[in-house]
């Protein structure tokens, strides 16, 4: 269940693409249309760290994504678009000095296909609901020998999180595809509990608005392009 928590952050991790043989990606439209902001609390022997919680902002069209992290205490926001269309990542930076630069990095495809080794959760659909955002919510747990992931999941929204995904790497898009099919709509709060380790995430959506976006904050008008290799990012 790494793959579960992983869309949340691979835009920002991720500092450069992936680079070997691979499939073209794939160019299906964006599931989720609309924006939110993720509040994600990161707890460490049994205390909040430091740096939590981080907030992440997410717009999206059908072919276009827009991520914006804010992290305590930095006046610095770190925001990344993707355009399905062009088949491009863009690193945006605000240089303070009323320059702004936008790198761009072709997106790679999905590498050749191997044996999974995944193993699938056991996906457990409980009774129990809640309201969210909103949105009438079920509790769903998935567990493997990985972890515990329990989720409040709106039935009726088309999730975001493959997509998030696939913004910077299809390669993990399709590993998530393929941990949470189990899984049907969008987790707007959940927990992960990892196996080993004495680390626990919790991620909860606000601000939620299904529907169109501002085509405006798309644009890069005023950005200076400039194009950057992709780079090899080891992968476990």
């Amino acid at each position: 269940m790494r793959h579960t928590m992983l869309p949340l952050l691979i835009a920002f991790a991720a500092t450069s693409l992936r680079a070997n043989a691979s499939e073209p990606p794939i160019h299906e439209p964006n599931a989720f249309i609309g924006s939110f902001r993720m509040e994600i609390h990161l707890f460490k022997n049994g205390k909040e760290e430091e740096h939590s919680p981080l907030n992440m902002r997410y717009w999206s069209t059908s072919d276009k994504l827009l991520y914006e992290m804010v992290l305590p205490g930095e006046q610095q926001r770190m925001r990344m678009l993707t355009d399905l269309r062009d088949n491009h990542a863009y690193t945006l930076v605000d240089q303070g000095d009323g320059g702004r630069v936008a790198m761009r990095m072709k997106r790679p495809g999905i590498p050749v296909k191997e044996e999974s080794t995944s193993e699938k959760p056991k996906i457990t659909m409980t009774r129990e609901t809640r309201v969210i955002e909103g949105q009438t919510c079920t509790k769903v747990i998935a567990e493997s020998e990985e972890g515990i992931w329990t989720g409040w999941v709106a039935m009726g929204l088309k999730s975001a999180f493959f997509d998030m995904a696939r913004g910077m790497d299809e390669q993990s898009a399709q590993k998530f595809k393929h941990v949470g099919s189990g899984i049907t709509g969008f987790p707007l709060e959940y927990e992960w509990v990892p196996t080993t380790g004495d680390e626990r995430v919790i991620c909860t959506v606000k601000d939620l608005k299904p529907g169109p976006v501002d085509e405006k904050l798309f644009d890069l008008s005023g950005y200076q392009v400039m194009d950057m290799p992709s780079f090899g990012i080891p992968q476990r």
